[in-house]
């Protein structure tokens, strides 16, 4: 699953911000594993990370809590790269 994210995530960006315009910018998908304990709901989540500038930063893009979060994988990715910016 996160290797098909991460396909996604290259083709957005090479097409969206190529290397020749951006040559330091790299987005990355991961897995953050929580502890699973009987007493968290929370669960294992997947994670879009921008490296841009020597800025790193990280968002949750799945699971969401609630509907109105969800965002497209070219908006999150938008939203990631304009805040190292």
């Amino acid at each position: 699953m996160i290797n098909a994210i991460q396909k996604e995530v290259d083709k957005i960006k090479d097409s969206k911000w190529p290397t020749e315009v951006e040559d330091d910018l790299i987005f990355t998908v991961n897995l953050l594993i929580t502890p699973n304990d009987s007493e968290s709901k929370e669960s294992d989540k997947i994670i879009l990370t921008v490296n841009h500038h020597g800025i790193i930063l990280s968002r949750v893009i799945f699971p969401k809590t609630s509907h109105f979060e969800c965002l497209p994988l070219e908006e999150e990715m938008t939203y990631l790269y304009n805040a190292t910016m």
